[in-house]
């Protein structure tokens, strides 16, 4: 990953779905309820410019609030209740590509442990961080 300086040129599906189960993430549907003490959250992985003239492979989460909307947290932005076309979010996949900023490959939604801040959601308020970090180390570590 970054902090290795050893970046990847590709990410594959099978791959982050791998990293997600090390870290404990358990896979599910989209149509699944999140149990008690887990949050769900999907994510995509896309090509995307990288602000420089080219393009870097990276992934992105959203994450399911307790009022059935879904938040998210774009680069080194706040985390917001908003795609990136400025409509509220009741279904990532439902969004066009540019909607949901370029990422157009949907890798799996999962289940991951909530923290007492975080409970199942925030019932629409869009918090400053979605979390997770702890849970996706090594999913970050791919990119």
């Amino acid at each position: 990953g970054k902090s290795s300086g050893q970046m990847l040129t590709t990410i594959s599906v099978s791959e982050l779905e791998a990293r997600c189960n090390q870290d404990q993430l358990n896979i599910t549907t989209s149509s699944a309820s999140a149990p008690n003490g887990q949050t769900k959250i999907v994510m995509y992985i896309g090509y995307i410019p990288n602000g420089l003239g080219g393009y870097v492979w990276d992934y992105h989460l959203w994450r399911k609030d307790s009022n059935g909307m879904w938040t998210h947290k774009p680069g080194q932005t706040s985390a917001t209740n908003l795609h990136a076309g400025g409509g509220t979010i009741s279904d990532p996949a439902a969004l066009s590509n540019s909607q949901r900023g370029g990422y157009d490959t949907l890798v799996g939604y999962f289940f991951t442990p909530s923290d007492s801040r975080e409970g199942r959601g925030h019932g629409g308020q869009a918090p400053q961080s979605i979390g997770h970090a702890s849970a996706l180390r090594s999913v970050m570590s791919a990119v």
